[in-house]
């Protein structure tokens, strides 16, 4: 089985100098690559529920999706992301949606 978590650098983000945090860099592919399983898994689940029997053949590749997605337990943020900005700027934006709204002081350290 290919691993398909691809880490392209680990960094140590602080918040305000008071909250830390330690991430994994991700590409673009590398995420969409992980999105693209948990909608599979997400489907086979539904299948699952829906078809008792077929249970043990969707519970088979529910296991091998969970195996591929446990590769990024790791917490990471994606190339292009608020986050990645934030490794030049230094400032992070949080839009309305995601809470706490505003911007905020980062630093990013490799």
């Amino acid at each position: 089985m290919n691993k398909i978590f691809v880490s392209l650098g680990f960094y140590r983000i602080e918040y305000s100098e008071i909250i830390q945090q330690t991430k994994h860099l991700i590409s673009k592919e590398t995420y969409l690559s992980y999105k693209s399983l948990k909608e599979q898994k997400h489907d086979l689940e539904i299948n699952t529920s829906n078809k008792k029997k077929k249970e043990k053949e969707y519970s088979e590749k529910i296991n091998e999706m969970n195996i591929l997605l446990s590769s990024f337990s790791d917490p990471f943020f994606v190339v292009d992301s608020p986050m990645y900005d934030a490794i030049e700027t230094g400032i992070i934006h949080v839009d309305t949606p995601s809470g706490n709204a505003g911007n905020y002081t980062v630093g990013l350290y490799m």
